[in-house]
């Protein structure tokens, strides 16, 4: 016999929220055609990513560091886009480092 368990308000809509996100992410990437598959990352998969807060991410979306893509009010980035932007802050960093 299964037990139920009871969750505040709140609770169900962190779960909600998440379950809602999962499957959109899964959705879009059962539509993505074949040929360009492209890993879709969550706010929390970028913050693990790139080792930065929330509040970092939101505040490199406003100044055009990161690229973001909302579905409704779900945020989505791309894995390739992200990777572009390391790449593009090591060369600068190193274009840096050798001028000295």
């Amino acid at each position: 016999m299964e037990s139920i368990q009871v969750i505040s308000v709140e609770e169900f809509w962190r779960k909600h929220r998440k379950l809602t996100r999962e499957i959109i992410k899964e959705e879009i990437l059962n539509n993505l055609p074949q040929t360009n598959s492209e890993e879709i990352l969550l706010m929390d998969d970028v913050c693990s990513l790139l080792g930065k807060s929330k509040q970092t991410i939101f505040l490199w979306l406003e100044k055009g560091v990161l690229q973001g893509h909302y579905i409704n009010d779900s945020l989505f980035f791309m894995r390739s886009e992200i990777m572009d932007k390391l790449k593009q802050g090591r060369n600068k960093s190193k274009r840096k480092t050798n001028k000295l």
